[in-house]
C-alpha cells in the first residue's frame, strides 16, 4: 500500500518472480551464495531497473521518493501518473530481481532515481516488531519482521 500521497513516477511489471533463487534443500550455503552472486551479477549487469524487479515509485509533496521493490509479477496496479493517496494498494509482495525471497524492500529517498539519491530516515506508525511482546525488540533491524496494525486493534496475544 501507498505509506503516503503522492504521484506515481515509475512503475515497472512483468519481471518473473524467482522461486529458483531460494536456497535448494540439497544445496550447500556455500553453494547457494555462489549461485546468489552469480545471479546478482546478470541482473546487475542489464541495469539498476532489473535489480529492482517489479517496482513502483511514488513522488510525495515533501520531496520524498517512496520505493516499493521486488514486487510480485503482474501485480502493479498503478501505472506512471496516477495520483495514489495513502493506503492503496499499488502491488503485492514477490521475489523479482534481486531477490532471494519473497519480501519487499522500501525505501525513503530525496530522488527518484535510487542509485543517485540519499536514502531518508523512516517513521512508521501503526505497525509493531515482529514478535509482539518481546521487550528486546526495540528498533527495526535488517531482517526484522514487522505487521500492521489497524488502530485500537488488540495484540493476537492480548
Amino acid at each position: 500500500m501507498a505509506s503516503a500521497d503522492g504521484k506515481v513516477v515509475a512503475a515497472s511489471d512483468g519481471m518473473p518472480d524467482l522461486d529458483s533463487s531460494l536456497q535448494q534443500p540439497d544445496e550447500t550455503d556455500r553453494q547457494y551464495f555462489a549461485r546468489t552472486l552469480e545471479m546478482q551479477n546478470k541482473l546487475l549487469a542489464q541495469g539498476f531497473g532489473a535489480a529492482m524487479g517489479n517496482h513502483v515509485i511514488v513522488a510525495h509533496a515533501n520531496g520524498e521518493f517512496s520505493s516499493y521493490l521486488h514486487l510480485k509479477n503482474g501485480s502493479v496496479a498503478v501505472k506512471v501518473g496516477d495520483t495514489v493517496k495513502r493506503g492503496r494498494t499499488i502491488g503485492a509482495v514477490g521475489s523479482s530481481g534481486n531477490s532471494t525471497e519473497p519480501h519487499l524492500h522500501f525505501h525513503l529517498s530525496d530522488g527518484a532515481d535510487l542509485g543517485y539519491s540519499r536514502a531518508v530516515p523512516v517513521e512508521f506508525d501503526d505497525i509493531r516488531l515482529w514478535p509482539a511482546g518481546d521487550a528486546s525488540v526495540r528498533h527495526l533491524q535488517s531482517g526484522q519482521l514487522v505487521e500492521t496494525v489497524a488502530t485500537g486493534e488488540p495484540s493476537p496475544t492480548e
